[in-house]
């Protein structure tokens, strides 16, 4: 049984739940998060709070964000333990904390299933992946990204009162992120187009284990004619997306949809 919960949608302080129930005893349920806890952060309290309730406490990251995560443990019978777990973190809708109990499951789930083959490819990540959650490459990317969508917020504030152009939608000087699910592996996209007639695009390809095995950041020039933007990018491939000037959105050509300005949509 899952069950998720998001809580104070605001910018800061938003939190995240998730109850399951897990098919083993109270002791070993409690140190099987531990070694997750450890996987993912870092344990840093356990708590007997009667002799069918635990507690533990620890810390993970997402990005640049630290991310408290709280575990209660409850006996339901010798086989089985209900387990609910609360994360906080300052962001939109708690998605930093998401992830973070997203990363704590898997880790439990690769411990519990006792696979040596699985586990030692879990422990083989880079240490600062398993910390964050990301690669490096990946939050300098996201950085930067920041640091770009700022910038364009802010002109378009300065600019907004003054500007005599169509009220339209229009996709220049715009970042859009999408993410694209497939059998065995999925792919988060990012592709902006500056004002200056460039396009940027990067894709990052993840196996089931959340790990990165596959990387493209390539740019090149767009023309865009009517709802459809041709990316000519400098590696000789022309990458065509389509525009939906309604839903602020783009397509590629594999059917994945890129939303608008919007990371919490790349999960």
């Amino acid at each position: 049984m899952r069950e998720l919960k998001l809580e104070g949608m605001g910018l800061l302080n938003a939190s995240a739940s998730q109850t399951i129930e897990v098919q083993k005893d109270l002791n070993t349920t409690v140190n099987l998060l531990q070694k997750a806890l450890q996987q993912i952060g870092t344990h840093t309290d356990t708590k007997h709070l009667s002799f069918d309730k635990i507690a533990v406490k620890g810390n993970s990251r997402y990005g640049l964000q630290g991310i408290p995560l709280e575990i209660f443990l409850q006996k339901i019978n010798d086989s089985r333990t209900k387990v609910v777990i609360t994360g906080k973190s300052d962001d939109i809708a708690g998605v930093g904390a998401k992830k973070c109990i997203e990363r704590l499951l898997t880790a439990y789930q690769t411990y519990s299933s006792g696979d040596i083959e699985e586990i030692q490819y879990m422990d083989s990540a880079p240490a600062f992946q398993k910390q964050t959650g990301f690669t490096k490459k990946r939050l300098f990317l996201y950085v930067i990204g920041f640091i770009i969508l700022l910038s364009i917020i802010m002109n378009a504030n300065k600019d907004g009162a003054n500007s005599s152009k169509s009220n339209s939608p229009t996709p220049i000087g715009k970042a859009y992120f999408g993410v694209g699910v497939r059998s065995n592996y999925y792919t988060k996209m990012e592709i902006s187009l500056d004002e200056d007639n460039k396009c940027y695009y990067s894709k990052f390809i993840y196996n089931r284990y959340d790990v990165v095995t596959s990387t493209i950041l390539t740019e090149g020039t767009y023309t865009i004619e009517n709802n459809t933007i041709y990316c000519n990018l400098y590696n000789g491939q022309t990458m065509v997306f389509t525009y939906d000037a309604e839903e602020e959105t783009v397509k590629d050509q594999n059917g994945d949809t890129y939303y608008l300005d919007d990371p919490s949509k790349d999960k």
